[in-house]
């Protein structure tokens, strides 16, 4: 073999080895990354489940004060709507606000929670509209109360919710007349005012117990702000029948 043969054969080595070379390089790169995916996945996973099972326990002493006073939380609450029996075991003061989003979001939780748990919970509406970003908060909030006059709270306050792009007096009207409220009787307090005092009683208790926005809860006396999740909702309140 002449010297020039050599000198190819010696190339022909080297470019097989830097081949083979980075050959090896991939496969370290693609190993690499695969146990990579592999590690973040499983975390994703264990660290999921973890916040899926947590303790509602631990959901209410993360997000809540200490256990307000029963005198405290029931203090100007008799005229207040509510749902239920005051000796059920769970008794759920809400503050909230009817062109909320957030309430919004609540309220399909908490009826379906009603309805579930029936006799099993006691739960107390109160108004806390925000005067300054929800311009028909406080009409709502009038008609709601006008509303309760006539036994008609509920289906009315479903009405405002589902409705809540919608708040316009003429619509507040028309929802009062579809659900059955005389509209005589309605016409005359919704336009009059009357409740304007109980509202600023309510919201004037909301900041005494610590509230600076809507929805806020108070469930057998811990407070929760803001809207809670479903499945968070219901193993609360599994919690406090325990």
């Amino acid at each position: 073999m002449n010297k020039e043969a050599k000198i190819t054969s010696l190339d022909f080595k080297k470019q097989f080895k830097k081949k083979k070379w980075y050959k090896k390089w991939w496969v370290i790169v693609l190993i690499i990354l695969g146990l990579y995916l592999l590690v973040i996945t499983l975390l994703t996973i264990i660290i999921g489940d973890k916040v899926l099972n947590s303790d509602s326990q631990d959901i209410i002493s993360l997000n809540s004060s200490e256990q307000v006073a029963p005198e405290d939380l029931w203090r100007n609450t008799e005229d207040d709507p509510s749902w239920g029996e005051k000796t059920a075991p769970v008794q759920i003061v809400e503050f909230s606000d009817f062109e909320c989003p957030f309430c919004r979001e609540s309220f399909f939780v908490i009826r379906e929670a009603l309805f579930k748990y029936q006799d099993k919970i006691f739960f107390v509406y109160r108004d806390f509209p925000n005067f300054e970003d929800h311009p028909h908060a406080q009409k709502a909030a009038q008609a709601a109360n006008c509303a309760n006059e006539q036994g008609k709270f509920w289906p009315l306050h479903d009405k405002l919710f589902i409705n809540q792009e919608s708040l316009d007096d003429e619509f507040i009207k028309r929802y009062a007349k579809e659900v059955g409220i005389d509209q005589v009787k309605f016409n005359a307090c919704f336009s009059s005012g009357k409740y304007i005092e109980e509202m600023k009683q309510d919201y004037e208790d909301g900041v005494t117990l610590g509230v600076i926005g809507t929805p806020t809860f108070f469930i057998n006396g811990y407070k929760i702000a803001g809207a809670i999740p479903r499945e968070t909702f219901f193993q609360i309140i599994e919690l406090a029948l325990k």
